[in-house]
């Protein structure tokens, strides 16, 4: 059981069914020790349970951080800027949203179409990823820049969400009514300038 809980918890083995087996066959020399079809069943079981506890844990830490740093991000910003702070309470007001009102209805959240741009934009300026990763399979030259087979390039995230040749409204300013409505002026935007969570 210790062995179990140790190896589970803190993916550490104490070692001890490695000693019982050493003792096992110590007691016989001649016999040759076996795991039975049970112990290779539950050392299987054990080493499945344990990456898949370890690939939630990583989803949780993961969804966790990110969410923690965009919030952060989000209050920043909406202190920063007054007028956005007040349509978000126009907005919360007109769909009846208070302190009290529970989240786990996705009706009052889906109406808030300002509060998601204000989101947007927060990943706009400050995404979750630093880049996507790719290695290059031939020789390739992009504006002038020549780039070899087999060396890895990274298009960052920040730097794209910037970039004045993506966005009509000036890219260096929050300015969330850029994806606001049908015909917001930054709503029909290059579909890789803007990729906070990769692509």
């Amino acid at each position: 059981m210790l062995d179990t809980f140790t190896l589970l918890t803190f993916a550490y083995d104490l070692g001890n069914l490695k000693y019982l087996a050493r003792e096992a066959t110590q007691s016989n020399p001649d016999e040759k020790y076996e795991s039975s079809d049970f112990n290779l069943a539950l050392s299987i079981w054990l080493d499945a349970l344990k990456r898949a506890t370890m690939n939630v844990l990583g989803l949780i830490l993961a969804g966790y951080n990110t969410t923690a740093n965009i919030l952060a991000w989000f209050m920043y910003y909406a202190s920063k800027n007054p007028e956005v702070q007040q349509k978000i309470k126009e907005e919360l007001k007109q769909h009846n949203i208070t302190k009290e009102t529970s989240l786990d209805d996705l009706n009052p959240r889906d109406q808030c179409k300002y509060i998601d741009c204000v989101i947007n934009e927060t990943l706009r300026m400050v995404p979750i990823g630093i880049g996507s990763l790719r290695t290059v399979i031939d020789n390739v030259t992009i504006d002038g820049v020549n780039i070899c087979k087999g060396e890895t390039v990274v298009s960052a995230f920040a730097l794209m969400q910037r970039d004045p040749r993506f966005w009509k409204l000036d890219p260096k300013q929050f300015i969330p009514e850029r994806f606001f409505g049908n015909d917001a002026p930054d709503v029909n935007h290059h579909p890789l300038a803007f990729a906070p969570f990769g692509g």
